[in-house]
Formats: C-alpha cells, sequence, structure tokens
C-alpha cells in the first residue's frame, strides 16, 4: 500500500501497490485521482490487532507515540452477522362504542378474553348480551373471535358468525352494544 497526496486539496490517498488507485475521487474534494503517481510513499498495513498493540500502553509516564495507522478490514467472518432480532408485542383492543374515550378502550388479554352481561373478562352492562356472550383468542399475533352459544348471536362486520378471525377495524356487535376491534403493534424499549 502507498500513500499520494490529492493534487487539489491535499489530502492523501491510498493506492494498492502496482494497481489503479483504489479510490476514483479523493475522499476530502472528490476530485478524481490518477493512478499511482511516481515516487508515492510506501504505507505498512496491519491487522486491527497488530494496530493496538503496537501502540504500547497510553498511560503512565511512557510519551504517546506517534504516526499514521492504516487499518484494513478483517478476514470475512464465515457467517455475516445476522441484524439484532427485534420483538413485536401484538395488543388487541375492543372499544366499546357510545362510550366516553376514556372508557371505551378494553386492552385484551393473552390468550383468551370473554365478553358477557354477568361473567367475564369484559362485563357488559346490555340486558340483551348473554351471560358469557363471546370470546377473542389471540394465538401467534392472530385475533379470533367466537360465538359462545348466545341468545342473540354474535355479529362481525354485520354478519353472524359462529367463528371468524379478525382484523384491525373489525366491527363487533353483541345484542345492542357494538365493539370496534383494532391491533396495535409496539416494540419494547
Amino acid at each position: 500500500m502507498t500513500e499520494a497526496k490529492c493534487g487539489n486539496c491535499g489530502a492523501p490517498i491510498l493506492y494498492e501497490v502496482g494497481s489503479a488507485a483504489t479510490a476514483l475521487s479523493c475522499p476530502r474534494c472528490l476530485e478524481p485521482v490518477p493512478e499511482e503517481p511516481e515516487g508515492a510513499t510506501p504505507v505498512e498495513t496491519v491487522s486491527i490487532a497488530e494496530a493496538i498493540a503496537s501502540l504500547g500502553s497510553t498511560s503512565g509516564l511512557d510519551p504517546y507515540r506517534t504516526g499514521t495507522i492504516v487499518l484494513e478490514p478483517e478476514a470475512e467472518a464465515a457467517t455475516p452477522l445476522a441484524a439484532p432480532a427485534v420483538e413485536v408485542k401484538v395488543k388487541g383492543f375492543l372499544t366499546q362504542m357510545g362510550l366516553p374515550s376514556d372508557e371505551a378502550d378494553f386492552r385484551l388479554r393473552g390468550g383468551v378474553t370473554v365478553v358477557g352481561r354477568q361473567h367475564g373478562d369484559l362485563v357488559v352492562d346490555d340486558p340483551s348480551i348473554s351471560a358469557r356472550h363471546f370470546q377473542i383468542e389471540e394465538r401467534g399475533g392472530q385475533f379470533y373471535i367466537r360465538d359462545l352459544s348466545s341468545s342473540n348471536g354474535t355479529f362481525l362486520n354485520d354478519r353472524e358468525v359462529r367463528s371468524a378471525p379478525l382484523q384491525s377495524g373489525d366491527r363487533i356487535q353483541a345484542g345492542s352494544t357494538l365493539f370496534s376491534f383494532s391491533v396495535r403493534h409496539t416494540i419494547p424499549t
């Protein structure tokens, strides 16, 4: 490896010995660089570990060593580094229509959430809803609704259903109560 100065701005430009320029332009001023000029100064290249060892200690009374060290990339690893895995949490919500906004949202539990008039995770004051009317189950980030043999049926987007997958924005009607289903994705910090 040899080093020469840019003819325009004076920045150092590195060249492989006996080959064309390693860069097509100066890294500082972006001027095109010529092939390796005559009289270029040789530059020693070492691995990162060797460069660190050659610096020696930077503590105590010994003076710091000075000079230019060019760090070459180490040989490629056998397997490329994978991007870190990010776990995205999926949360389901039922919003009961007609309630004030601070009371309307209900976060669904992981697993099964039961909605009913007398029993369940979400108890609704509506005489036309069965004691245990319907349930929403989360399996692997997907939500499913299932009617629990209610007397008035469970409606998904105006169609009566016994069991069906849910999508964010779906409307669910049980008795005279209307819900909106939504999914929210969060990334833990």
